[in-house]
């Protein structure tokens, strides 16, 4: 299994297995561009090609993987948005607010929506 914390080329390598199985994955979610990297390298390994055998969605914080990878669907983590966020909470929480009550979930701003064009 693959978590946040496998190194990159222990993804890479993974998903290269995984691609070459008999029934491989056709959609990867992404919490990282440099786990999106990872991803794509990995069934470009395999001889798939993104945006058609496999498609990847992941979250970044630059513009870059757009850039490198234009068929990979991003959108942005507002990465002031969640220091914000995170300063309200500890603040609330060591006010005694229960942690329960101190969730957020913020809307995705999709960088690339025409990346996923041939998904409608």
């Amino acid at each position: 299994p693959v978590s946040i914390d496998t190194p990159l080329l222990d993804v890479r390598a993974a998903m290269d297995r995984a691609m070459r199985a008999p029934e491989p994955p056709d959609a990867v979610l992404c919490v990282s561009a440099s786990l999106a990297v990872a991803v794509s390298a990995g069934a470009e390994m395999a001889g798939k090609e993104i945006g058609k055998d496999l498609d990847i969605v992941s979250k970044q914080v630059s513009p870059a993987l757009n850039w490198m990878r234009p068929e990979i669907l991003t959108a942005d983590e507002d990465v002031h948005l969640a220091g914000r966020e995170m300063a309200r909470a500890l603040m609330a929480r060591i006010a005694g607010a229960d942690a329960r009550s101190l969730q957020t979930l913020s809307h995705p701003v999709w960088k690339n929506p025409e990346a996923a064009s041939h998904l409608r």
